[in-house]
């Protein structure tokens, strides 16, 4: 993140996303992390063995897993997370309100999900470069440990990956938390019509905004109505997006929860 300079220690806490490497990475232990008066748990540097943790794959480091606060059941990570999260709570509210999907749409190439919840430091870089700012960070969408993740919100941007994007995500991942993605294997959910509120189905009017903004060719019209095709759909949320009923009348699944 470049939060500390090469020839100097001072951190600029405006790019610091306490990712927690620098503290792994001091030879004697001269950085640790505290709130007020509480001071945090301290990981054990990296090199030394531990019963559990995650492998730092831009360094080969062992990290050993986030300790727990005493008398509280969740993590540092979480901690740290959570009190983002609260700072930020009324602002990302109306996000919440649009995720009514039963999993998380990740950005493509993310990582399985158990292994993306693992890895991801939601450090939100990922989040700063989407060119639609349909990335957003969750909040309690995914649960607490997912907390400052991110999750794409179709209704306020479709993923343009292959189409004004270039591998944006992977780029700047700091984690390999997401990886390049051909567009042959780009697919982050499907597209299904709700027909009790979609124009065209339920009133009949000549509604075809998502066709228009389909960039797959996967939304067609038969008869004056909205259809999708499953196998051309990739999920990228431009229909959502696009679609003129409020709340959107297309939404976007996980291919692994879609039931037609």
């Amino acid at each position: 993140m470049d939060a500390i300079p090469q020839d100097e220690h001072d951190t600029d806490y405006s790019d610091c996303t306490l990712c927690l490497d620098c503290e792994s990475a001091c030879p004697v232990r001269g950085i640790n992390f505290g709130f007020g008066g509480l001071a945090l748990a301290v990981w054990k540097p990296s090199g030394q063995p531990a019963p559990s943790g995650r492998i730092n794959r831009r360094q080969g480091d062992y990290i050993a897993a986030a300790s727990v606060l005493p008398g509280q059941g969740i993590s540092r990570r979480q901690f740290l997370q959570g009190l983002g999260a609260a700072a930020a709570g009324l602002a990302v509210m109306p996000i919440t309100h649009l995720e009514k999907r039963p999993s998380p749409l990740r950005p493509p190439g993310a990582l399985p999900e158990p292994d993306f919840l693992n890895i991801c430091i939601a450090c939100q870089e990922c989040i700063r470069v989407c060119p639609t700012h349909g990335l957003q960070a969750a909040f309690l969408q995914t649960g607490l440990s997912g907390i400052g993740m991110p999750v794409l919100v179709p209704r306020l941007g479709g993923c343009s990956l292959g189409v004004s994007c270039s591998q944006l995500c992977q780029q700047v991942c700091p984690v390999d938390a997401i990886l390049p993605v051909n567009q042959q294997q780009l697919k982050i959910g499907t597209a299904l019509v709700d027909h009790s509120a979609c124009l065209a189905w339920d009133q009949g009017v000549k509604c075809l905004v998502c066709v228009e903004a389909c960039q797959y060719h996967a939304a067609v019209p038969f008869q004056g109505r909205v259809t999708i095709d499953i196998n051309k759909c990739v999920g990228c949320g431009f229909c959502e997006s696009g679609c003129p009923v409020p709340g959107s009348a297309i939404h976007v699944f996980p291919s692994g929860n879609l039931t037609i």
